[in-house]
């Protein structure tokens, strides 16, 4: 997030893996260089990956309305995703296959086996 100084609301907000690649690309054009000059500090939050810095880059943009991120800002449109079957591994196992898995429906992707859960 690029703040100009003594704001409160960013000039912009945007998601990186490498801070300082990001900003040598705002350097690429007038007005993104225009920007960088404007801004006085600079604020990072890590995520645990690419979906969750998308999910946070937007819901950022779309609470605090920065100046230069107009298109985000417009957008409207919500989405979702829904995880089923443990397919990321994340769910806690009890020990027994799922319901799907006694019935023979089971992706079984947890562990490469019965889901567990």
């Amino acid at each position: 997030m690029f703040y100009a100084e003594g704001d409160s609301i960013p000039l912009y907000i945007g998601k990186s893996i490498d801070i300082r690649s990001r900003l040598l690309a705002h350097l690429r054009t007038p007005e993104e260089a225009r920007m960088l000059r404007q801004a006085q500090r600079i604020e990072y939050q890590q995520t645990a990956g690419e979906i969750g810095a998308l999910l946070l880059e937007s819901r950022l943009i779309k609470e605090l309305q920065p100046l230069k991120n107009k298109r985000l800002r417009r957008q409207q449109r919500l989405c979702s995703l829904r995880i089923r079957d443990g397919l990321l591994g994340l769910e806690q196992s009890t020990g027994r296959s799922c319901f799907r898995a006694q019935i023979g429906k089971c992706a079984g992707t947890y562990r490469g086996e019965n889901c567990g859960g």
